[in-house]
Formats: structure tokens, C-alpha cells, sequence
């Protein structure tokens, strides 16, 4: 990239549309044969505009740099920035976990409400039931579950046993 002199702390790439975590910036000896390296640390000793491709050295690493030679380390995209790339990245995951139903990121919490029926419409001639009871199980409708934080009901003195009929509140943590 360059050579220090002391007082110039920009450095251009070659390459713009830096990758976001694929590039290092290192300092060595001008014709050094051993490659001793010495790497700078981003904030502590520079900043990168990783769109435009340019290398901002603070006071820190301009002391480090000296009259070394600095080197970069980087891979680019020549079609997309960084910017769209993760822009793109993070639309995809929101899609994903949309079209699967399931959170595949960092955990969220979920609250999920019941009424004790799926069926609400009798499915014979016989008015005002259903041809056969429901086994008292909640199915939830979300996989990949860490915990369940609660259970509440929504009626008071209400056992277990009769829930049927009965709103019950969720409250869960999905992995």
C-alpha cells in the first residue's frame, strides 16, 4: 500500500468494495526477507471505508507504521459493495425466517395465543358439536423452541383438565 513517513496517514487500496472481516492491514520492514509482520488493530490504530477502499491511519497506528512499509490483506467484490451485500445478507434472513415460519437468528421471544379448539364448526347433521373431542394437547405452532418462560390462563379457577373452550396465553423463547 505504502510506506510511512510519519505524517501521511491515508493509503488507498487497490480495490474498492472491501469485504466486511476479510481484511488485516500489517507493517514490516521495507525488504524484509524474514515476512516479520506486525498487524494494526481496526479503531485502536485505523479506520477503512470499505466501499471506497481507502485507509485512514489515527495517531496510534501512524506511531506503529513509522517509516515502514504497510501492507493490506483484503478480499473485494467487484460487482457489489460491502453496503448491498449485507444489505442483501440481512433481507435474505428475514425472508427465510418469514417463508419457514421459524427464527433461524438470534433468539426472540414469541407469544402465542389458544382457545382450546382448532374447529370451531360441527362436522355433522347434529347440531351444535363436533363429531369427536380433541385430544387436550396444545400444538404449537413453532419449532426449534429454547424454553417456555409461562403459561397463563386467561379464566380464572379453571383446572387443567378443563381448559376446553379456554383462551390460554404462551409466552415462549425460540431458539
Amino acid at each position: 500500500m505504502g510506506t510511512g513517513d510519519g505524517n501521511n496517514n491515508s493509503f488507498d487500496l487497490d480495490n474498492g468494495k472491501v469485504i466486511s472481516g476479510s481484511y488485516t492491514l500489517k507493517y514490516s520492514l521495507e525488504g524484509d526477507d524474514e515476512n516479520d509482520f506486525t498487524s494494526l488493530v481496526e479503531t485502536t490504530d485505523y479506520s477503512i471505508e470499505k466501499d471506497g477502499g481507502s485507509v485512514l491511519l489515527n495517531a496510534t497506528g501512524l506511531g506503529k507504521l513509522g517509516t515502514n512499509q504497510l501492507y493490506a490483506d483484503y478480499t473485494h467484490s467487484p460487482k457489489a459493495s460491502d453496503t448491498l451485500i449485507n444489505t442483501l445478507i440481512a433481507a435474505s434472513e428475514k425472508e427465510v425466517d418469514r417463508k419457514t415460519d421459524e427464527n433461524w437468528g438470534v433468539v426472540t421471544s414469541y407469544t402465542e395465543f389458544f382457545d382450546g379448539r382448532r374447529n370451531y364448526y360441527p362436522s355433522t347433521d347434529e347440531p351444535f358439536g363436533p363429531d369427536w373431542d380433541e385430544p387436550s394437547i396444545v400444538q404449537l405452532a413453532r419449532r426449534n423452541i429454547q424454553n417456555i418462560t409461562g403459561v397463563w390462563f386467561l379464566a380464572r379457577n379453571v383446572s387443567v383438565a378443563n381448559l376446553s373452550g379456554m383462551i390460554v396465553w404462551l409466552l415462549l423463547i425460540l431458539m
